[in-house]
């Protein structure tokens, strides 16, 4: 079984782009897959940390509102410039050092297009697992490799810490990204029943809290790991991580092109 994750061109910059990462198949190395730049919004600290309860709707209005938003593969029109010398964007403070940064935001929001769009076109019954989808994706676009992961415990392997403007913008690229895999792994044990979710929040950060409930719930368990690998359940969560990490990239553009 394999983790969610993230997926980045090979074009990507060499420092930021490690070796392809297939773990061998088992439930502790089942991760999500990501590919681009990578899991908050700016009206509150706490979304810096994933913490705003109601995230959801306010991007969704926000960018249903955005004529911009729904463009494919497009980059926010230029704004003009500001008089402030940063912005805060989803809890990542936003200077004029990262204004050499835009032709590579615009290369990761098309990037993030065409990833969401090959996983959208491997959802199909010919993979009806999570692996199937993977290998119809690495199919798509061979030389991508995977930038973090999503364990099924919840648990994210990000990029090391960079200082550079551009590294610090794909990290946070990055997070967002990963962040959407743990509310999905949130949502599956929430759909294991009550107790079953008390048990899942108790265990939060621990990397081996599958490991840990299956002694005491091993039928949800069992169903929680099938519903992970469940091939229309990982596209979609693919499809959906990517979008956010799309709307961040973005926002982050629109804000550099007020300050540059």
């Amino acid at each position: 079984m394999l983790d969610y994750s993230e997926r980045r061109p090979q074009e990507a910059p060499a420092a930021r782009v490690p070796g392809r990462h297939r773990p061998p198949i088992g439930e502790s190395s089942h991760l999500w897959r990501t590919l681009a730049l990578r899991p908050q919004h700016a009206c509150c600290a706490k979304c810096a940390e994933g913490g705003c309860e109601h995230e959801d709707e306010r991007e969704s209005a926000r960018h249903q509102s955005s004529p911009t938003a729904a463009a494919s593969g497009s980059a926010p029109p230029v704004a003009k410039p500001s008089s402030a010398p940063s912005e805060s964007v989803w809890g990542l403070l936003v200077t004029k050092s990262a204004c050499k940064c835009r032709p590579e935001i615009r290369r990761n929001i098309a990037w993030a297009n065409q990833a969401a769009a090959t996983y959208a076109a491997c959802d199909t019954p010919a993979n009806p697992t999570g692996h199937d989808i993977e290998n119809c994706f690495e199919t798509a676009h061979p030389t991508s490799t995977v930038e973090a992961s999503t364990s099924p415990s919840g648990t994210m392997a990000l990029p090391t810490p960079s200082s550079d403007p551009c590294g610090r913008v794909r990290n946070k690229a990055t997070y967002v990204h990963e962040y959407r895999h743990v509310r999905q792994t949130d949502a599956i044990a929430q759909a294991r029943g009550s107790a079953f979710f008390a048990a899942w929040q108790a265990l939060t950060g621990d990397p081996d809290r599958l490991d840990k409930l299956r002694s005491t719930f091993p039928a949800e368990t069992a169903a929680f790991l099938a519903q992970f690998n469940d091939g229309h359940d990982w596209a979609k969560g693919e499809v959906e991580s990517y979008r956010w990490e799309r709307r961040f990239l973005e926002d982050v553009h629109s804000a550099l092109n007020r300050i540059c």
